[in-house]
Parts: C-alpha cells; structure tokens; sequence
C-alpha cells in the first residue's frame, strides 16, 4: 500500500525478474516456461533487475525469440547487472534490443500518468562501459508527490533510496546465498540479503533470483517470479 498512489491506478502490477543469467545452463523450454508464468499474471509492468545473461550466453536469436513472448500492458524493462558488463555490456543491449526490452542506465519512465520507475547503471559499469551508478541523474525530473519504484541490482545502496524517500526498491544480486553456508554470510553483507523490508518510510524487495548461478544447487531459498499489486493506501 502506498500513501502517494493515486485512485485512479490503484491495483497497478508489476512483475519482477531477477538474475536469469542466461547461459548454457538455462535451457529454452525452461526460458519458455518462465516466459508463460509471467504472461500468466497478467502485468502492467515487467522489470528485470540484472544479470539477465551470462559470460557462456548462447543462442541469443532464441534466447531473444523467448524474451519477446512477455506480455505487459506498458512495458518490459531492464537494468544491467554485473554479469552483463562481464558477458559483455553490447551483447546484453542487444539481446535487449530484439526482445523489445527497454534498458534503464540511470534513466526514469513515467507509467499511467504516475508510476515513476527509475534504473540505476551497476557499478561493474565503470570498469567496462564508462558508466556507472548515478543516482541524481536516474533521479532528475522526479516529482515526490508520486510513487517512486527504483531498480537497483545490488541491494547495497538501499539506505540512499531512504535518503531520497523511494517509495519501494527492488534489487536482486544475492541469489538469498543457493546454500549453506553462503545464506547465512550473506547478512554479514547486506542488510538486506534477501526478502522484503522496510525503513523510514521506504521499502525494498530483493528477489531470491528467478535463475540460478554456477552450480545449480539451491537449499532453503526457491527461484522466484514476484508480482506486487500497488494500491492506494
């Protein structure tokens, strides 16, 4: 529930998708199978929070083939992750190009005349394409009076979205560790390793990742696909 929502698109969705890490590791029928999830709930909105391939992508005209099946009322949006600097940053831009995936780098979209959505580049950004984070910029034009969702792939920087009084931040990053004992170090890390939190007002939800990295192994956490329903509060 948000206090900033207006009435006339309260019960807006958005679906989240986090750390596909497209690879030799993710089948097509399993990128398939996703791609039917989210269709099945029906969103307004489909962001994903980086990471969406890897450095052993292959097949990317069927990868993309796959990616261009999501159905959304407005959009689907991206952010880079750190893996897609590492795969290359013009290959994920491409493979986002022929799946109609609008890429945010330290960019804000407005939706239905309220829903303001920001990305934010990853920090791997000033290593290999001259970006980076830049949160002023993703930021500039922002009117405070309307909700704010902010894309982050690390949930590091949460308690900046606090500062700015962000109405809800989705991260992913993390995987919620896949096992033992990297779960439970992870906290040692971030705050806010995984799951949905609160602070001063602002909230943030890291997704426990819809794929999986390096050995596909997971023990007390399950790939995700996550849909909010904003309302009016």
């Amino acid at each position: 529930a948000l206090q900033k929502m207006p009435a006339d698109v309260s019960g807006f969705t958005l679906v989240q998708l986090s750390d596909l890490h497209l690879g030799r590791l993710v089948s097509l029928e399993r990128l398939g199978w996703i791609v039917d999830q989210v269709n099945g709930l029906s969103p307004d909105l489909v962001v994903i929070t980086g990471d969406l391939i890897d450095r052993d992508i292959w097949q990317e005209e069927a990868f993309g083939q796959q990616l261009k099946r999501i159905k959304a009322r407005y959009a689907v949006l991206a952010i880079p992750g750190n893996h897609d600097y590492y795969a290359g940053y013009e290959r994920f831009l491409e493979l986002a190009r022929r799946s109609n995936i609008a890429v945010l780098r330290n960019q804000r979209l407005v939706f239905a005349g309220a829903i303001q959505v920001a990305g934010l580049d990853e920090s791997a950004g000033r290593s290999f394409a001259e970006g980076g984070p830049d949160l002023e910029k993703a930021l500039a034009g922002n009117d405070p009076g309307r909700p704010t969702i902010l894309l982050v792939h690390s949930p590091d920087g949460f308690l900046r979205a606090v500062a700015r009084k962000i109405d809800l931040q989705l991260s992913g990053h993390t995987h919620a560790g896949q096992i033992p004992p990297v779960d439970g170090l992870l906290w040692l890390i971030y705050p806010y390793a995984f799951g949905y939190h609160e602070n001063g007002g602002s909230r943030i939800y890291t997704s426990c990742g819809t794929g999986i990295w390096g050995p596909p192994m997971r023990l007390f956490s399950r790939n995700e696909i996550v849909r909010f329903t904003l309302v009016r509060r």
